[in-house]
């Protein structure tokens, strides 16, 4: 499938993840990446980041990560843009 519609449907969809938190400092949790589109969300330290077209945004966790497309919420809060 073309990532482009790939990533056009998925931007469209309202879904909520839920992830386990490891113990490294450093964990990743979803990577799509195209030609012109790309996403990435991950955490360091406790701090969780996601990375869609060159946009970042930011939000700090305390024990659980909840993950919703729409809106780009962690844990039913909106993650702070900071680029």
């Amino acid at each position: 499938m073309n990532f482009t519609l790939l990533f056009a449907v998925i931007e469209n969809l309202s879904f909520v993840i839920d992830f386990k938190l490891s113990l490294d400092q450093r964990q990743d949790f979803l990577f799509f990446e195209g030609v012109n589109d790309s996403a990435h969300l991950f955490r360091q330290n406790s701090t969780i980041l996601l990375n869609v077209n060159n946009e970042l945004y930011k939000t700090d966790i305390v024990d659980r990560i909840q993950f919703s497309w729409r809106g780009f919420k962690i844990n039913g809060s909106e993650m702070e843009k900071i680029k």
